[in-house]
């Protein structure tokens, strides 16, 4: 048996490149943009083979080493927990200098053949597209600073693989500067964007989890008055009566024997009926979703509530359970919940497994 649901985690941010936890949803677009281009490099590199006399070249096959080191890095997720604040970084600085390295070696490659400087450049405005999404990703998980730093550091580096091959064939460069210049004034002008609607939902994010977390606390606060209200109804009552009762026995034991036997009987009643009281509030304050659903249950519940409220991926496994006493489910459960919330605190993760198992007596 196996149940899973999608939810994500309530995000820490201090909003700078050291940020350990990853915005919900931002790595599984990064993965899909990282297999989409490196599909179409793939294709691109077949219909290579074919290429007419005249064609333009295009070398993909720098990009398709590139991207599918990046893919298995962002697939094999025990990097993410073993890197920490240092998982995210490299991959969108490899993401972003990727297609520069490649275009650079197309250039090279179309020189070599005779092709002229405008030939060579011809499909360079789709440096732009290849690195928008780069773009839109350190946006939406760190601040402007670290946009300006991209946006910079990729003018840099494109003008020092691109404009010396064309130089140093007499090339003007002038509009091709000019187009590079531009291409870094809209990414930064479209990462500003982007980081003030996330600075406004995190804002948002933030208030809400406080308000959240303020009424969880005034429900245990209403929850303890109430309990204390039912005890002082209920088992202080019952031991002022017992008390007086008792008293009364003392009193009479020697003078009148039968009557301090019968007030006897009848505290020995009252205080029955009052540990009675005194259990069923204690079986109320013990009261938890295990009781009424059972662990298996209760635990997928666990994590329905957690999926409702934030954005972990929370998945229960189910794979073989013994009839374990009532305490030990509690226990279990309890375990399990806290488990989560740290999780969803504090592991910067978008995933977390929980798995019940018997192994023999265990």
């Amino acid at each position: 048996m196996s149940q899973s649901l999608t939810t994500g985690p309530i995000r820490s941010d201090n909003g700078h490149m050291t940020r350990t936890a990853i915005e919900p949803g931002l790595l599984r677009l990064f993965r899909w943009f990282v297999a989409i281009r490196l599909a179409l490099l793939v294709f691109l590199q077949l219909a290579g083979r074919e290429r007419a006399e005249g064609d333009l070249l295009f070398v993909p096959g720098p990009g398709i080493f590139i991207l599918s080191l990046l893919l298995a890095y962002l697939l094999a997720t025990p990097l993410q927990a073993r890197f920490g604040k240092w998982y995210l970084p490299p991959a969108l600085w490899v993401a972003a200098i990727g297609p520069l390295v490649e275009h650079a070696l197309t250039i090279a490659a179309r020189l070599r053949e005779g092709a002229s400087a405008n030939e060579a450049i011809a499909d360079y405005w789709l440096l732009f597209f290849y690195m928008f999404v780069p773009l839109i990703l350190v946006a939406w998980q760190y601040r402007f600073r670290s946009v300006l730093i991209f946006a910079v550091g990729t003018f840099f580096l494109d003008a020092a693989l691109t404009m010396g091959q064309l130089e140093s064939i007499g090339a003007d460069v002038t509009l091709l500067g000019a187009l590079m210049l531009g291409r870094a004034a809209l990414l930064l002008f479209a990462g500003l964007i982007i980081t003030k609607l996330m600075s406004s939902l995190r804002t948002q994010r933030d208030a809400l989890a406080e308000s959240a977390l303020t009424r969880e606390r005034l429900a245990m606060s209403e929850e303890r008055r109430r309990l204390a209200r039912e005890l002082h109804d209920t088992l202080a009552h019952t031991l002022s009566a017992v008390a007086v009762q008792l008293e009364g026995v003392e009193s009479l034991w020697d003078e009148d024997p039968e009557r301090a036997r019968g007030m006897l009987s009848t505290s020995l009643e009252t205080s029955r009926t009052g540990l009675t009281e005194a259990r069923r509030s204690i079986n109320a304050l013990r009261s938890s979703p295990v009781d009424d659903l059972g662990l298996v249950t209760a635990l997928f519940e666990l994590c329905r509530s957690v999926t409702e409220s934030s954005d972990l991926t929370a998945t229960l496994s189910v794979e073989s359970i013994t009839e374990l006493p009532p305490d030990f489910e509690h226990t279990a459960y309890r375990i399990a919940r806290e488990a989560l919330t740290n999780v969803v605190r504090h592991a910067g993760t978008d995933r977390a497994t929980i798995k019940l198992s018997a192994n023999g007596g265990r």
